[in-house]
């Protein structure tokens, strides 16, 4: 079969680390736009699925709601495509020419990394240092604190000599004292 129905939370993440490309169809079974769009969905899936590189998935949003809110869905149909675990792109609605451009872009990346390759590098931890070791902390120097000083007073007195020269130019143009 080459869409495979999504029964729960763990064969969601199961599928999701197992093929590089997951093409999922949010959907709920009372509604009128999914059912129109579904058969053009299925035949997209026998087109292009490949074992463990491109999955085909239906996710009822009534009967998974924990997987459907944990991807943000909000309307059906929602399709969503990922690429090594990661959303890739999103198509709201009953669109077929948008479905199928976005899942042919989507299948040639079928060959690109691996399902796992999120996970491959150790990661770092907060408060750990980075790959260079820490950086140079803040450096205080006379120079620039006189620098900083001067700018202040400076910007200080154009705004406060600009205030003057508009409160003098409303008084001359409104003849008021």
């Amino acid at each position: 079969m080459s869409v495979t129905n999504i029964s729960s939370s763990s064969q969601w993440d199961t599928v999701l680390k197992t093929h590089n490309v997951v093409i999922a169809d949010f959907y709920a079974d009372w509604c009128g736009p999914c059912k129109m769009i579904a058969p053009r969905f299925e035949a997209l899936a026998k087109e292009h699925a490949e074992p463990k590189k491109v999955a085909f998935v239906k996710v009822n949003v009534d009967q998974q709601r924990d997987v459907a809110s944990a991807q943000g869905v909000r309307a059906m149909p929602t399709f969503k495509i990922f690429h090594c675990g990661k959303t890739v792109d999103t198509v709201q609605g009953a669109n077929p020419s948008a479905l199928a451009a976005a899942i042919t872009a989507a299948v040639a990346l079928k060959n690109q990394g691996s399902p796992s390759a999120a996970f491959s590098s150790p990661g770092q931890r907060l408060g750990g240092a980075g790959l260079d070791g820490p950086g140079p902390g803040p450096s205080l120097s006379i120079g620039g604190l006189l620098s900083n000083a001067v700018a202040f007073i400076g910007l200080y007195l154009v705004s406060l000599i600009t205030a003057r020269i508009i409160n003098w130019l409303m008084q001359l143009f409104t003849g008021s004292a």
